[in-house]
């Protein structure tokens, strides 16, 4: 009768197990929190535990690490700031007991904590759960769930960022990195593309003459494949370009009057139409000459030049770079369709404040650049693409260098 009992047993466990799992998914539905340990800043509310309140005590930890980030400080940077302030780390302020002798509870932040931190949507105020759960209700592991299947409520409790400066952190994270602190901080570093494979140009270390070049981080990796070429160009000459042109555009946009009568009650000008269809010709080219490789290779696969899973690692990079060419091609058609106008009452969240703060500095930081552009792509033949932060300046890039 052993077997029996084991099999109604097991069955028994089960059921109960998706009972609590079904229950728990309605109240994660609903935006109540039905964690166990509250991250860090939060307090489950006395007056209902299904719900997050500020921890007075915590918040100035989450509060200054946002700070830092916003002001462009990379994770480590923020880790170094921390550790010299003796900022107590969660494991110290709740008195965890340490488990596999842990640095934070000897008051020594973990990268990886303040980068969890940063990158958590709940500080916005939205209630963000089930991103772990356990293989099943025989083994106790617990495993990461896709994004797709996070419970997201949004405005449940009191935020400590608004979610246009969280969104925008994200992007600084991405353009920092994870690097430690650097002795020569480049203020257009972390924001350099190659135009040609769109992966990261790193800033080279002086040489020995005083010139500072930059490469191409897909070249330098798969140089013997020739993937790409090595953009090996002097990066003190293109940041005194950049730098230029940033001003006489922030110079433009300052003159209110300039931007209402040329810019703002207009609708594209036929240069802009002209520059848009110069550009889709370009891609459409580019686009050509992607395919044209991509049925090389193929043949050079078939004639046993280069090996099937050679083959198939470059047909996979080639063939999703043709659908990103592709992508950029239908929405600059559908932008030359709509001739796009700029109105007047287009919100620049900020945009003037950071525009002056720039324009009075004598050396821009990198933290303020990282605040003002995007992204700058640079292409094989020095040609350089500039993207801002801000709808209006790259309208009047494009405005001010074509007419």
């Amino acid at each position: 009768i052993a077997p029996f009992k084991a099999i109604i047993n097991d069955m028994y466990s089960r059921d109960n197990s998706k009972k609590v799992r079904a229950a728990l998914h309605a109240k994660q539905d609903e935006g109540k929190w039905v964690g166990g340990c509250t991250p860090l800043g939060y307090k489950q509310d006395p007056d209902d535990k299904n719900h997050l309140v500020i921890n007075e005590e915590e918040a100035y930890i989450v509060r200054k690490i946002f700070a830092l980030a916003s002001d462009g400080k990379s994770i480590c940077q923020i880790k170094d700031i921390l550790d010299k302030e003796k900022i107590p780390t969660a494991q110290m302020i709740r008195k965890r007991k340490p488990v596999n002798n842990a640095l934070s509870t000897q008051g020594i932040w973990c990268a990886k904590t303040i980068f969890g931190i940063l990158s958590n949507q709940l500080y916005t105020g939205d209630m963000v759960q089930n991103r772990r759960s356990r293989i099943s209700y025989k083994v106790r592991k617990v495993i990461k769930n896709n994004s797709s299947d996070w419970k997201i409520v949004e405005n449940t409790h009191e935020a400590y960022i608004d979610k246009l400066e969280f969104a925008r952190i994200q992007k600084l994270i991405t353009k920092n990195g994870n690097r430690t602190t650097k002795k020569i901080i480049r203020c257009l570093d972390g924001l350099l593309y190659c135009y040609e494979c769109k992966h990261r140009i790193s800033i080279d270390s002086p040489r020995k003459n005083g010139n500072t070049y930059m490469s191409c981080n897909y070249y330098r990796t798969n140089s013997k494949l020739k993937l790409c070429t090595s953009h090996g160009f002097n990066y003190d000459n293109l940041e005194k370009e950049v730098l230029n042109i940033c001003r006489q555009i922030f110079n433009k946009y300052l003159d209110k009057e300039y931007l209402k009568k040329e810019l703002l009650n207009k609708k594209m000008t036929t240069s802009g139409i002209d520059n848009l269809k110069t550009l889709i010709s370009k891609l459409e080219i580019e686009l050509s000459k992607k395919e044209q490789n991509l049925d090389k290779m193929y043949m050079d696969n078939l004639d046993g030049k280069i090996d099937s899973n050679m083959y198939n690692r470059l047909s996979e990079k080639i063939s999703a770079d043709i659908k990103e060419i592709k992508d950029k091609i239908d929405l600059l058609n559908k932008e030359l369709d709509e001739k796009i106008e700029v109105n007047d009452d287009e919100v620049e969240k900020n945009c003037d404040e950071i525009v002056k703060a720039f324009l009075q500095m004598e050396k821009p930081t990198k933290s303020i650049m990282l605040r003002l552009i995007d992204r700058i792509e640079i292409h094989n033949d020095k040609t350089v693409d500039i993207y801002f932060n801000f709808k209006k300046l790259n309208f009047l890039l494009e405005y001010v260098y074509h007419n």
